[in-house]
């Protein structure tokens, strides 16, 4: 099976897995969405300066809006959202910030640091 096959299937089966786990949320409107992604963990290190990551966002009320570093994407509201992004890294490390926000205004913020040996300093804001 190749790469891509199987990033789907297990962006697919987490998607699920985590709608079966929010069953309980249906009952609640308090909780944000569920940001998914196989390709970054919340520190990733990388040795290629680009990067092709699928964010899959789900939820039990619509997602309505989603930001990838502040930029807001083009969706269609659904309880599940796919959101792909292709990242060109040139630092040495970089904050990639998403953030889904749901029909009821509750909103995840999931910041992911990625480490790239060998690109540029990055200054201490």
């Amino acid at each position: 099976m190749s790469t891509v096959k199987l990033r789907a299937w297990s962006l697919l089966l987490a998607a699920v897995l985590a709608l079966a786990g929010t069953s309980a949320w249906a009952q609640s409107d308090d909780n944000p969405p569920e940001v998914l992604t196989s390709e970054l963990a919340l520190k990733t290190v990388l040795t290629s300066d680009r990067l092709d990551v699928n964010f899959v966002i789900v939820d039990t009320d619509k997602v309505v809006e989603v930001k990838i570093d502040g930029v807001k994407q083009n969706i269609t509201p659904s309880d599940t959202v796919q959101v792909p992004h292709t990242f060109v890294f040139t630092k040495d490390v970089t904050r990639v910030v998403v953030s889904a926000t749901d029909e009821h205004g509750h909103t995840r913020t999931v910041i992911y640091n990625v480490y790239r040996p060998g690109g540029t300093r990055c200054r201490s804001p």
